[in-house]
């Protein structure tokens, strides 16, 4: 028997599933707007103050006038980067010339990284978006980074084996892609970190200058530079590098915290989530936790706001007509399921409704498929090793995680990163064990008594 959906519906469908995407959102596109749900704003403006990221990093830049320095981090899938470009948005209004840049561009996510790779990738990142007509116009009359890192080879005198001075867009394309040239260019300039970063310094004035004088040639005021530095936190190594990765990313965040402020600039950097529980010298910090859902008391009372700003972000997506038609005319119990399961992640939302659309025969998605979906995502978590599933219920039942030792440092990383584990904040931050494993960990231990 065909059971094949009408064409009509298979058409809705992947009209439907295309809006899934989960590409950072910028408001600022009508596109994308149609698609993006305030969900921190609306948390914030119902009872938790501390919600929006957005309204934190906006008020600290303001506040600071002339130059600052902030850390902003979520989880993968927590919407880091389409609220950063709110943050480019909102403050672009309010006057500031805001640069963004990925760091990835400029950097290898899978290699260790040193103070020396951060200053020279983010002076040339300046200078490459601040190059950008689209910015300023084309008649801004900047510094050339190159051709100031190439004189300043040459007055170090770097050791010839790294065959400098070399062009600098040559430079750039083997500092990012050879690890082994790489190496060496730490290693030669160890000992003058202190003199690239004064020459850093004056590139940055240089620019501020630059950008000042055409601002008054064009008849307009001075304007305050912000700088956000995305993609940061997705440095990390492979199997066998991942803690070797880790411990230069929080030794650059530890101890070059001073030399990652520029005169000017307002900075915002991207960095890894873990780097809040492991570098308390790192200075302002905001972590996107995951959407509240329920309470941290033992009988984990559902938290209303969170429920419903989770069902306005399907229902975004989808459209209400939309909805109906994928789930029915009581489409807000029909999604539930759903929602109860997503742990707060906007990614893993995503993922739980398409599975059920992929899986459907029928419109109005049945019951049974939306169960299927969970249970298909689900075991994209499993199988969980018993010594992983004590640690973990260890979590469940005190909605705490207090590593003890580099390793156990590094399972919390691991289950932070994967969703196993949830980072969540009302007042105060606590942990949790996703929803799709809580049972399955119980059930684990449970097998595996002592």
């Amino acid at each position: 028997m065909d059971q094949s959906l009408p064409t009509s519906d298979e058409l809705f469908l992947k009209s439907m599933y295309k809006r899934l995407h989960e590409e950072p959102l910028e408001a600022s596109k009508p596109e994308d707007r149609e698609l993006y749900e305030p969900v921190y704003q609306c948390l914030a403006d119902a009872d938790d103050p501390e919600a929006d990221p957005v309204y934190h990093l906006e008020r600290h830049i303001k506040f600071k006038d002339v130059e600052s320095i902030q850390f902003f981090s979520g989880f993968k899938g927590s919407g880091k980067t389409t609220e950063l470009l709110r943050l480019k948005q909102r403050l672009s209004q309010a006057g500031y010339i805001v640069l963004y840049a990925n760091a990835l561009d400029y950097i290898n996510p899978s290699g260790i990284l040193d103070i020396i790779d951060l200053l020279l990738s983010i002076a040339s990142a300046l200078g490459d978006k601040l190059s950008d007509p689209a910015v300023l116009g084309k008649d801004l009359q900047l510094p050339s980074f190159g051709d100031r890192m190439e004189n300043f080879f040459r007055s170090i005198k770097v050791e010839a084996g790294l065959n400098l001075p070399i062009p600098w867009m040559s430079l750039k394309v083997e500092m990012k892609d050879s690890p082994s040239f790489r190496q060496r260019l730490q290693t030669a300039l160890a000992s003058h970190i202190n003199v690239l970063k004064e020459e850093v310094n004056r590139f940055v004035q240089d620019c501020v200058k630059a950008v000042d004088q055409h601002q008054q040639a064009m008849g307009a005021g001075n304007r305050s530079i912000v700088f956000l530095f995305d993609s940061l936190e997705q440095i990390r190594g492979g199997a066998s590098t991942e803690s070797l990765v880790q411990e230069s990313v929080e030794k650059v965040f530890t101890n070059h915290l001073s030399k990652l402020k520029f005169p000017y600039l307002h900075m915002v950097y991207t960095v890894p989530p873990w780097l809040k529980f492991v570098a308390s010298t790192v200075g302002s910090m905001v972590v996107l936790p995951s959407v509240r859902q329920w309470g941290a008391d033992a009988a984990r009372t559902p938290y209303i706001p969170g429920q419903d700003a989770l069902r306005r972000f399907l229902q975004r997506r989808f459209t209400e007509d939309g909805c109906k038609r994928l789930f029915g005319s009581n489409y807000q119990s029909a999604m539930q399921p759903l929602i109860d399961h997503c742990g707060g992640h906007f990614r893993d939302l995503l993922r739980l409704a398409g599975q059920a659309m992929l899986a459907t025969r029928s419109l109005p998605i049945p019951a049974r498929v939306i169960e299927h979906a969970i249970q298909k995502v689900r075991s994209d978590f499993l199988p969980i090793l018993v010594s992983d599933a004590e640690w973990l219920k260890r979590i469940a039942d005190t909605r705490a995680a207090d590593p003890r030792s580099p390793e156990d440092r590094i399972r919390l990383i691991r289950f932070l990163d994967g969703h196993m584990v949830l980072y969540l904040r009302n007042g105060q931050e606590w942990y949790d064990v996703h929803p799709l494993i809580r049972e399955e960990v119980a059930a684990i231990v449970k097998r595996n008594p002592g």
